[in-house]
């Protein structure tokens, strides 16, 4: 954790070059749950730059994982990813409630789509 709460006292300049490799682990499937498992602990934290995300290539990348991504685990993840940041960035949202309502709507009916498999 300690490695954590060293990213958490990133100062607002410097948190860009970290959204950006963010962004990057979420764009390859191997490193995908580990980035999103960083993103959690990082947003729960609510470091004083979380409203970046918003304005990052790192939602719409989340997003497009959420909508794409197959693998449950990586599924769940990034669900409580995007509904710890919901709350803390509410006016930049509004630019993607489509792309909220597609995730859910996909988790809602994932279970037709995949008989069998657990979620």
């Amino acid at each position: 954790m300690f490695c954590c709460s060293g990213f958490i006292a990133v100062c607002l300049c410097s948190c860009q070059p970290l959204l950006e490799k963010l962004n990057e682990t979420l764009g390859r499937s191997g490193s995908r749950l580990a980035g999103l498992t960083l993103l959690g602990h990082l947003i729960r934290k609510q470091p004083p730059w979380v409203h970046h995300i918003s304005r990052s290539a790192l939602l719409p990348s989340l997003l497009r994982c959420l909508k794409m991504d197959g693998d449950v685990v990586v599924l769940i993840t990034g669900v409580l990813v995007l509904v710890t940041l919901l709350p803390m960035i509410p006016q930049a949202g509004k630019q993607h409630i489509y792309d909220f309502f597609d995730v859910f709507g996909r988790l809602a009916s994932w279970s037709l789509r995949n008989p069998g498999n657990a979620f």
